[in-house]
């Protein structure tokens, strides 16, 4: 069903060690000119609530919110808020930095010297970083 729906699998950007942190890490950077094709394309994207759906082990990314016992599939692109001015198209917002969490267990079943790992969930946060211009690598979460 899901061919049939447009969706495909495509790898993702993101590089993932075992058991290991990895710290602040820019993925790409685009800048945008308005007017363009791809912010229009982008804005789209927003207005229609788009998710995107990553996988990890078979899991899906899920953005969670435990005060509210919520949890959905895939995370939003961006979001809209009234305009400022209260008139005019909404104020748009895009998600520029991602925070994943993956919770696992060790695998009892392995071998210690093995290391191996069962993924337990996958989960995400959009949030917005300030970054330290001399070293893009290392964020502080606002």
């Amino acid at each position: 069903g899901a061919k049939l729906q447009g969706a495909r699998t495509e790898l993702s950007p993101y590089d993932l060690t075992v058991l290991e942190d990895t710290p602040c890490t820019a993925i790409c950077e685009v800048p945008l000119r308005a007017g363009s094709r791809q912010l229009a394309y982008l804005v789209k994207l927003v207005l229609r609530q788009y998710r995107v759906h990553l996988t990890l082990d078979s899991l899906p990314v899920l953005v969670k919110n435990p005060a509210l016992n919520y949890a959905a599939r895939g995370f939003p692109v961006g979001f809209t808020t009234p305009p400022a001015n209260g008139m005019g198209p909404p104020d748009m917002h895009v998600y520029n930095h991602l925070a994943f969490t993956i919770s696992y267990l060790k695998d009892s079943d392995s071998d210690e010297s093995q290391g191996s790992v069962r993924i337990i969930s996958f989960d995400q946060t959009s949030c917005t970083p300030t970054i330290r211009q001399a070293d893009k690598s290392s964020c502080q979460f606002l």
